[in-house]
Parts: C-alpha cells; structure tokens; sequence
C-alpha cells in the first residue's frame, strides 16, 4: 500500500507481509530554465493572469463523457523521470520473523525490514540504513559483540550480506551455498564463523558455514556444509568455548520422519561438518522452536512451551550429549531465546512474557509482561541492562532490567505525535 499526505511532502509505504511502515520524501525538481517563485511573486503572477471586468462565461451544454476525452498536451514519452528518488527518511515498525533484532556495539537496535537493515541510535533518534538487497530479508542475526551484522534474501542466487553493525556498510559479500532462501543465521561467540539454514541438495535441510580468519570478514570464505535430519528448522546456535568437546553447531525444529531426533548436534572438523554423539531420551516434548547456547549447554524452547537443557552429563559422558533437565516456561510456546554474557538465558513467548532464567538450574531470575501478542524475537545489550523484544503487532518493546520497566515504541519521528506508549511490566526477583 501507498499513499502520499495530503500535501504531496512525504510517501508512506507499508508492507503487505512485514507490516513495517516507511516514511518517504523528495525535494522538488528545480531546473536552471523553471526556477520556483516566492509566494509574493506567484500571488502577483496570478493577479496579472487572471480576467477583470469580464461577465462569466456562459454555462456550457453537458456533455457526454466522451466529448471531454482530450488528447494529451505532449508525447507521454517524452516526458522526464524525476531527476530525484524519493529518499528513506524513518521506517516504523518492525517484522514479525522470528530473531529479526540485535543489539549493536554502540547500543543501538538493529534489525530488518522488508529489503532493508536497519539500525536505530536512541540517544541521536536517527535510523541508518542498508538497501543493498534487492528481495525480502528471510534471516538475519547480530554478532555477540555487536559489531557485525549478517543478511539472507529469500533467494537462492543472493549472497549472504556481512555488514558492519553500527554503520551498515557492507563489509562482505558471500557467495550463496544454497540452493534456496537461508532461513536461519547465527554468528558463533568468538565472531570468526557465521551459519545459516536453508535447502541445499536433494531439498534436504543444510547447515553451511563461512569463517573469516581474521574476524574482519573481508577474508570470509565458505568452510563447510552438511545436510541435517530435519523437515523445518526453527532454530540454529553456536556453540560456546565450554561445549566444544560436545558440540560446535546445533539446529532444531521438526524431525524429518517420526521417531527421528527433533534438535541435532554436529561438530566443525576441519572443513567438514559431522554429528555429534548424542542421546535422544524417549518421549519427546514435541516440536522445537528456538535455542540458544549458553555456557556448557544448550537451552531449547519447546511447542509446548518447555525449556530444555542439554549439555554433556558428566565427565564420564564426555562427548555426549543429552538432556539433562526440563521446566515450564511459555504458555503456548516458547517462541525465542537469547544469551547473555553472565551465563543467563533470555526467552519469549507465545503468552507475551519475557523471561530471564539462570543457565545452571533454570530457575527464573526475571519476568516481563509485554501484552498478549506474542514475543517474535528477543535480544540483549553487551552489559544486559536492556532487553529489545519484537511481538506478533510489529512492535518494538525495550525492557530496562534493573528496574523492570518496559515500553513499547514504534520508533517515530519526534515532530509525529505518536511517541513511546507505557506498557505493564512486572519483576519477580
């Protein structure tokens, strides 16, 4: 949908599927031959045109609505294009993909929108943007240390976009691995490797991989490819230093047959991916959809709204993987999950809370009500002193953690008087 406001100054555009608005304006053309003139001089330009001491004209006969086809004044085709583009001016909003925001090194939000990556500063209430893209966005993540960012189009010829974070240019340009859209993407802890989900050969879900020796990204290259035993994946982690005995790279959602493992771990040997010992106990707690590594473990959300943790389950196992304990979360799913640096876990869910939980023992250590739509996608800042989470109503809230506070904001221009709007929020210590 497109609609100009009533005096033509601005554009705004809203996406059929990302329910992102975009506020667009062009400044007028203005020739050396058609110079503009001053209100004063067009008032008296007007005067000088306009009829004195002449009767009105008679009433014309009507006529049919073929006597009032006129031919045009000129040749449609020669008349010139714009000289300017509209230009991007705010983008409101935010989709509703699941792990679409992150949190960059200057403290600013970043996240996708339609074609475009954003990146919102707070404190200046300016937006940057990306527009190298020419499809839909269908996965993006942010690096742990906010400095990098990373794109995937819904096409199978696009390169994958590593971006500097903060300012959004692009830093690379990675060929595609797969033979259709990425669906998930994950940088790994240390920023050196970057995974993404999608079909690859035989229509069977692929993990690939990419590294950069030096952690500039300028230098990265594909490392590694691997199919995984999955109909849909919901979820793709890294994982952490402490799990690199067990695991380097995990992906969960819907098995690909009945009674075949819903998560799947594998290890990064050299350029080859290969499965992970892993211990699958009987009755599972159904579908998969989001996962996050932290510490020596993986926390996984559950459909029915369990989290779940797997790690190795003593030093015996070494090399083993299983699940080691499960408690209720979400009611109605646990949708999303990020990690923080202090070895706590951060979910959202399809009951509209978010919740923080202490890796060891997943006891709940926060929680946050943010309305009844339900949290997309979760993200926090390098100190954890804010938590951005996006809903199902393309909202953005913000969660200040030590004083429980949250709000929901649509990022709006501050001449627009539609500014922050109060949300309830509650805190259990």
């Amino acid at each position: 949908m497109v609609r100009f406001t009533p005096k033509s100054d601005f554009l705004a555009s809203a996406g059929e599927t990302d329910r992102c608005l975009f506020q667009w304006s062009r400044k007028r053309n203005v020739g050396p031959e058609t110079a503009s003139l001053d209100d004063e001089a067009a008032a008296a330009l007007a005067a000088s045109l306009a009829p004195v001491g002449l009767a009105p004209p008679p009433e014309a006969p009507e006529a049919t609505w073929k006597d009032e086809v006129l031919p045009p004044s000129e040749d449609p085709t020669a008349v010139d294009a714009p000289a300017r583009a509209p230009v991007l001016q705010f983008a409101y909003g935010v989709p509703t993909t699941k792990e679409s925001v992150g949190y960059n090194a200057k403290g600013g939000v970043a996240y996708a929108a339609g074609r475009l990556v954003v990146a919102y500063d707070g404190k200046a209430h300016k937006q940057v943007f990306y527009e190298g893209c020419t499809k839909p966005i269908s996965a993006f993540a942010v690096s742990a240390d906010g400095a990098y960012c990373a794109a995937g189009e819904w096409d199978s010829v696009a390169p994958l976009k590593i971006l500097d974070a903060c300012t959004l240019v692009e830093v690379a340009s990675l060929p595609p691995r797969l033979r259709g859209a990425m669906t998930r993407l994950a940088f790994s802890p240390c920023g050196r490797f970057v995974a993404a989900v999608g079909t690859g050969f035989g229509q069977a879900q692929t993990v690939c991989v990419w590294s950069s020796p030096r952690g500039d990204w300028t230098d990265g290259a594909h490392l590694a490819s691997a199919p995984c035993a999955l109909r849909a994946c919901a979820f793709l982690a890294f994982g952490t230093a402490a799990c690199a005995s067990a695991f380097d790279v995990c992906v969960g959602g819907v098995g690909a047959a009945v009674g075949t493992p819903d998560v799947v771990f594998l290890k990064l040997r050299g350029r080859n991916l290969v499965a992970a010992d892993t211990c699958v106990p009987e009755g599972g707690l159904g579908a998969y959809l989001c996962g996050v590594c932290c510490g020596d473990a993986l926390l996984a959300g559950t459909q029915g709204g369990n989290l779940e943790k797997w790690t190795q389950k003593s030093a015996a196992h070494a090399g083993l993987v299983t699940r080691v304990a499960c408690e209720t979360a979400h009611g109605g799913g646990a949708s999303c999950a990020t990690a923080t640096t202090e070895n706590r876990c951060v979910t959202g869910g399809a009951d509209g809370w978010v919740k923080v939980w202490a890796t060891a023992d997943l006891q709940i250590l926060n929680s946050y009500f943010l309305g009844e739509a339900p949290v997309r996608g979760v993200a926090c800042d390098l100190k954890f002193l804010r938590v951005a989470a996006t809903t199902a109503k393309a909202l953005l809230h913000e969660v200040v953690t030590d004083s429980g506070k949250a709000c929901a904001a649509a990022l709006p221009p501050r001449r627009c008087p539609v500014l922050l709007r109060r949300g309830r929020a509650r805190s259990c210590a």
